[in-house]
């Protein structure tokens, strides 16, 4: 025969409950008033807990949540769900914003009548705040993306990027005109591909590997190099090509 002799109560065990606990909880009354908190929630909204249950949901809670707050709270008292979990703001002490995580179950009698809402407050304000800042570098990431690309494509030179395997990855329009007339048969999208393509004396074609792309490819930089372009030496085009390199970390 097993002996209880020394067992705590439920409602030593609430209070343990609720004092250790590294989240916020609060029992709240069905008009919503702050029965009781525990120390974790009072250093996350900055109030003494005597002042704290002093106040009302209502008073901590930011005004642009309180209707949901209060939807969702008539929700439970009409039976119409037992508990409910959202991510709310709080307005702290000192005015700031805690962002949380919400658990609240309502707790009701042997009757049937709404006795406590019992709430567990998870502290996402920082997390919040990540994903915030993240979102708004998204939006200026993509707002320097739109620029470049619209630079990229208004420039009157030609421009090709170029990857370390020979794949051509972008090319803004000028370049595309540049290669219907040094390929007119069309171009497959890889460095070193033989074409109309000459050396600065128009003398011979350039060999795979001599073709500017595909030397910047195989790693190499170089300035002004002159090669012309076209089917027809009188309506060839004269070229001063470029190559810069660009390296990972």
């Amino acid at each position: 025969m097993r002996s209880r002799i020394g067992a705590p109560d439920t409602g030593d065990l609430w209070r343990l409950t609720m004092e250790h606990s590294p989240v916020g909880m609060a029992l709240v009354s069905p008009e919503g008033e702050i029965l009781t908190a525990n120390l974790a929630l009072c250093d996350m909204l900055g109030y003494d807990p005597d002042v704290l249950t002093t106040m009302t949901s209502r008073d901590v809670t930011h005004p642009d949540d309180r209707a949901t707050d209060r939807r969702l709270v008539g929700r439970a008292l009409a039976g119409e769900t037992s508990s409910y979990r959202v991510t709310k703001r709080y307005v702290r002490a000192d005015g700031s914003v805690l962002v949380g995580d919400v658990s609240v179950a309502l707790l009701r009698d042997a009757d049937g009548a709404p006795m406590h809402f019992i709430s567990q407050v998870a502290d996402l304000t920082e997390r919040q705040a990540f994903v915030e800042r993240l979102d708004a570098a998204d939006e200026a990431a993509y707002d320097m993306q739109r620029k470049a690309e619209a630079l990229f494509e208004s420039v009157s030179v030609g421009l090709l990027l170029v990857d370390a395997e020979g794949n051509y990855t972008a090319s803004n329009r000028r370049q595309r005109e540049l290669l219907e007339i040094a390929f007119p048969e069309g171009h497959l999208g890889h460095a070193g591909q033989g074409g109309f393509v000459y050396d600065a004396d128009e003398a011979r074609p350039l060999r795979h590997d001599e073709i500017p792309c595909a030397r910047a490819a195989a790693g190499q930089e170089f300035d002004d190099l002159l090669i012309w372009i076209g089917e027809d030496p009188a309506s060839r085009r004269a070229l001063s090509v470029s190559a810069r390199g660009v390296r990972d970390r």
